[in-house]
């Protein structure tokens, strides 16, 4: 049964204001986050056509379908043959936009005006269903707030299943770290870019009770001293003057400036470490990702130590 919006509002903002994306999930919600702002002309050309979020349908059809554009919104089934899973017997649909618009439709969403982010994650839910009461995986998925339990089929519920996917908590956690344009309306009335998505789990070094500040303390004190180590800490704004160093190997990718921290440094690489979640693989990822992810973060240490190659060997915290 459907609960009133009113009776409800509240745990809603609460699940958007406390939820953390797991650290563990953190990479896997940005990864699809960029994934999804690739359609975005798509949905928001829907948001102009309905005066639904484009954060909505991007959250929804990431749940449904994958993000895939060649289904229908309301279940992820083909959209040239009519629908099997609830909703049964929708469609065929010509294109995507069309079949949205049925979907929104059918629980209608296409009437909402007040998009808070209680009522966005209200209508989340009812749009999946209301069986796992406000709770539903379908929007705590990936976070600290998810439990076990899910239906593993249309009306068949699992008590010690567990979702796997990401839910639309995280899924738009990972939209707003690369466009925070798409923020609703705060509930507390405060701007939206005021609380853009559910903060991280705080960063530690080396899974120690050290924090961030001790360790730019450390660093800090190293590199007073003569080490042999190119060692430097910079905050997300100053780690590269806004310019992206890719790596140097292979592929005949372009190496740009050097970046200069608390020392001067050669063309750097990530190491194997993670940064604010997101794995780096020093044979593999270019710099930018890493200086992204952290620009996108509360000025997270950049720890510079060691050669590879010749090169100073850039490692996060």
């Amino acid at each position: 049964m459907q609960h009133p919006y009113a009776q409800t509002a509240s745990i809603f903002a609460g699940y958007w204001l406390n939820a953390k994306v797991k650290p563990e999930r953190q990479n896997e919600a940005m990864v699809t986050g960029a994934r999804l702002l690739k359609d975005l002309t798509a949905y928001q050309q829907l948001e102009t056509e309905t005066r639904v979020k484009a954060l909505f349908s991007m959250c929804t059809n990431e749940r449904e379908s994958g993000g895939r554009l060649n289904t229908y919104l309301g279940n992820g089934d083909p959209l040239h043959s009519v629908t099997r899973d609830v909703p049964r017997g929708r469609g065929p649909f010509p294109d995507w936009p069309t079949g949205a618009k049925d979907a929104l439709h059918l629980d209608g969403i296409d009437q909402v005006t007040d998009w808070t982010w209680s009522r966005w994650l209200f209508e989340e839910v009812t749009f999946n269903g209301w069986g796992y009461g406000t709770a539903s995986p379908y929007i705590l998925g990936g976070t600290d707030l998810q439990r076990p339990g899910k239906y593993t089929s249309d009306n068949h519920y699992d008590p010690n299943a567990w979702d796997t996917q990401l839910g639309c908590v995280a899924i738009a956690w990972g939209i707003l770290q690369h466009m925070p344009s798409l923020a609703l309306t705060a509930d507390d009335g405060t701007p939206p870019d005021a609380h853009l998505a559910p903060s991280a789990s705080p960063i530690t070094v080396g899974g120690s009770q050290h924090d961030t500040k001790w360790l730019q303390a450390a660093l800090n004190e190293a590199a007073k001293r003569s080490s042999p180590m190119a060692a430097g800490v910079a905050a997300a704004d100053g780690i590269v003057d806004g310019r992206p160093v890719a790596d140097d190997d292979g592929g005949g990718r372009t190496c740009l400036d050097p970046v200069c921290l608390q020392r001067a440094c050669l063309q750097e690489v990530v190491g194997n470490h993670d940064v604010r979640g997101l794995e780096m693989c020093s044979e593999d990822e270019p710099l930018i990702a890493a200086v992204e992810c952290v620009q996108r973060s509360a000025a997270q240490p950049f720890v510079i130590d060691g050669e590879r190659n010749g090169n100073s060997f850039a490692a996060a915290a």
